[in-house]
């Protein structure tokens, strides 16, 4: 079986959800020895590395430094390079790994993955020049088979887009973060952790504010947001009119860094209004960090019981509930085991095995 994935989702992140989820089912699917892989990355900017894959499959791209915050401006010649490119070669299943490359060739089986309905149900997030929902709808209408990552993203796509059931598969992610035994506490003194993109449907600054509202946790806890992005101008002005330059803090890091924050965490929040997935919860449960999070949409599929959860909409809740899991130690160690066993259902081998089973499937169960 020849497989092909393309460029779409690499030209737009240097590293994110989306295209460590696809690196993950490469590098997996690259073990399977009778498979024949192309991956065709185009101009781009990925900071994941398929060099240490390169004997199992053939990688075509050049690598620009900053083509991910520009990469509107390559999609043109990625979309004639790869139309080119794969005139090169007989594929049975192409993978999209996301919306923008059209393509009409009808010499292969597509498959796309759908992550979320985010821009359908929460357009107001979003710029009105924003095309990606419409490409979203056409790419999921053409596909052969659809990936969905949770059953509530499923059930949207059908009830949004009025998509056939019978070609969609739901296939849950893996973790990639792991506790590292190692570990060393990089922050001093306590501290709760929010980790990811902050803007719009994240819902961030209801957080800030719950965290603003609450002298007692000011006090004890320091709030530490890892990835995203440096804070925005409204973030750091309300950072420095509410005095807390020094208990606000902006981090970066690797994934042992990650890892290192949410072990010694009194606790992840997370504020989503809406979620396909979402990884940190996952994450954090595996490293050994409560969880308080809104049920945005697939967290509740996902965490079930072991995490505990507020009203997306409610600052008040959240303050309450907050100041509820950092002073209860017995509540927390009880998430934390719950967390713990929960997380080991969420495997990449698991990931990359369904995947495999699905392009079999589409190919028509052909070697």
């Amino acid at each position: 079986m020849k497989l092909l994935y393309d460029y779409d989702i690499f030209s737009r992140q240097r590293f994110g959800g989306i295209s460590r989820y696809f690196f993950e089912l490469i590098s997996g699917i690259s073990e399977y020895n009778e498979q024949y892989l192309d991956v065709f990355l185009g101009i781009n900017n990925s900071g994941y590395d398929f060099s240490k894959f390169a004997n199992k499959l053939n990688i075509e791209g050049k690598k620009v430094s900053g083509a991910d915050k520009v990469h509107f401006l390559f999609n043109s010649i990625n979309q004639w390079w790869f139309n080119r490119y794969i005139k090169t070669g007989k594929y049975d299943v192409f993978h999209q790994t996301y919306y923008s490359n059209e393509t009409d060739s009808e010499d292969f089986k597509k498959i796309i993955t759908v992550h979320d309905m985010t821009h359908e149900l929460y357009p107001r997030f979003f710029a009105k020049s924003d095309n990606t929902s419409q490409s979203k709808r056409k790419s999921a209408v053409t596909a052969d088979g659809i990936v969905c990552v949770s059953q509530s993203t499923k059930k949207d796509l059908i009830d949004i887009f009025n998509i056939d059931k019978t070609k969609i598969r739901v296939i849950y992610h893996g973790v990639s973060v792991k506790e590292y035994q190692d570990a060393e506490n990089l922050i001093n003194g306590d501290y709760i952790i929010y980790v990811g993109q902050r803007c719009g449907y994240k819902n961030f600054n209801m957080l800030l504010s719950a965290y603003d509202n609450s002298e007692m946790i000011k006090k004890n806890f320091k709030l530490i947001c890892f990835g995203g992005g440096d804070f925005n101008l409204s973030e750091k002005l309300f950072i420095k009119n509410r005095k807390l330059s020094d208990k606000v803090i902006f981090m970066t890091g690797d994934d042992k860094t990650l890892s290192s924050l949410y072990k010694f965490a009194s606790v992840l929040v997370y504020t989503s209004f809406y979620e396909g997935f979402g990884f940190p919860p996952l994450e954090a449960m595996k490293c050994g960090c409560p969880v308080l999070s809104s049920p945005a949409g697939s967290v509740s599929e996902i965490a079930g019981d072991t995490a505990l959860y507020f009203e997306p909409s409610s600052c008040e809740e959240l303050t309450q509930k907050l100041a509820v899991v950092l002073d209860d130690q017995e509540l927390r160690a009880g998430l934390i085991k719950k967390g713990f066993e929960r997380s080991k259902l969420f495997t990449w081998d698991k990931c990359v095995k369904e995947h495999f089973e699905f392009y079999r499937e589409l190919n028509n169960n052909q070697p």
